[in-house]
């Protein structure tokens, strides 16, 4: 890749990035003859501290329970 490719990519926004790339794997699911999910939402979702912590508790209770279970 030449260097005037890495700078256009560098001006790019997340959103940008993630049209980019959807559109590229668009075209090459057409050209090998498969199909392409787009599953994407938007806005990423970032910062919804309530599900994260609630799957991080899960998860923290998911090892605990491991290793409770393996000491025995």
């Amino acid at each position: 890749m030449d260097i005037m490719t890495l700078r256009n990519y560098e001006a790019l926004g997340p959103f940008e990035i993630k049209n980019f790339l959807a559109e590229a794997a668009s075209k090459s699911a057409k050209a090998a003859a498969k199909s392409y999910l787009n599953a994407g939402r938007g806005n990423p979702n970032w910062v919804a501290t309530e599900p994260r912590e609630a799957f991080f508790t899960l998860g923290h209770f998911a090892v605990q329970e491991s290793k409770r279970v393996m000491d025995v």
